[in-house]
């Protein structure tokens, strides 16, 4: 079984943009081992990395070469990979490392914001000295003023 021309270009293209994918995984991947540390955690994420890339590849080289890897499968996917870290890596890191920072800073937006809520919701509702306290130890029901009421059982 031979591949003809066009079927060659059009596997060679698909390798390559398996290779662009690769290359955006590892970026995206690399920051998030550079923020989290760790050299176990960058271990890990780099053996998952590897068994997704080799996988995927071979999966593809099933499918598209006929159950053969041919030599310009993991050629396209290496100049693929390699165009990627040439022309859009940089702008892709930056990218990424921003969408880190304004993920941390929303969350510690969100664990202080907790604070000012609180205060907000006592200013929006002056009420609250009015509200009622059930006392589970004798049955009454008294108000935050220090007024007990009965309970009725």
């Amino acid at each position: 079984m031979e591949l003809s021309v066009t079927d060659q270009a059009l596997t060679f293209a698909g390798a390559a943009a398996l290779g662009i994918a690769a290359g955006l995984l590892y970026d995206l991947l690399g920051t998030v081992r550079r923020r989290a540390g760790g050299r176990v955690l960058g271990g890990v994420l780099d053996l998952l990395f590897w068994l997704l890339v080799t996988a995927v590849l071979f999966l593809y080289a099933l499918e598209a070469g006929d159950g053969r890897l041919r030599l310009f499968m993991p050629a396209g996917a290496a100049l693929g990979a390699g165009a990627y870290f040439l022309t859009v890596s940089p702008a892709v890191r930056r990218a990424g490392d921003r969408a880190a920072d304004a993920a941390v800073s929303g969350y510690r937006l969100l664990i202080r914001g907790k604070k000012f809520f609180i205060r907000g919701c006592k200013k929006l509702f002056p009420f609250r000295p009015l509200w009622y306290t059930i006392n589970r130890h004798n049955g009454t029901i008294s108000r935050n003023d220090g007024e007990k009421e009965e309970n009725g059982r």
